[in-house]
């Protein structure tokens, strides 16, 4: 049996990996679906590490941007690296939250997302019925 995700699960499961730490500084890859998405994210991890001052290394690509986390001044990982790490992961979880949002508007309006028959069926708990 084939287990078949999403490229949005994809990214998201990528996503979800920690920060590692190496060569004196914190580095994580994040994914995304395009350009637009990646120039998103990055104008938001500038305005958190302006208000922070304290700015990332960024390599940016299509679908994905690096950022390199260190403190010239320290010379290494210091609490202004990990203050800036926790920002920038509830800017995304942040971002989660909006979505739920949305979605929950969506359905509280009688607009809602569709499933398969054979999702339903084979787990009838987990999808309740609304706007059929």
């Amino acid at each position: 049996m084939k287990i078949i995700i999403t490229e949005e699960q994809k990214r998201s499961i990528i996503n979800k990996t920690d920060w590692k730490e190496g060569n004196n500084n914190l580095t994580k890859t994040f994914y995304f679906k395009n350009y637009k998405e990646v120039m998103l994210f990055v104008n938001s991890v500038m305005k958190i590490a302006d208000k922070q001052n304290h700015h990332p290394d960024m390599t940016v690509h299509y679908d994905n941007v690096k950022l390199s986390i260190t403190d010239h001044d320290k010379g290494g990982v210091s609490e202004k690296c990990h203050k800036l790490i926790k920002s920038i992961d509830n800017m995304k979880n942040e971002e989660l939250t909006e979505y739920s949002r949305t979605l929950k508007n969506a359905r509280q309006q009688g607009v809602g997302l569709r499933f398969p028959k054979s999702a339903i069926n084979s787990n009838p708990l987990r999808f309740r019925a609304y706007n059929r």
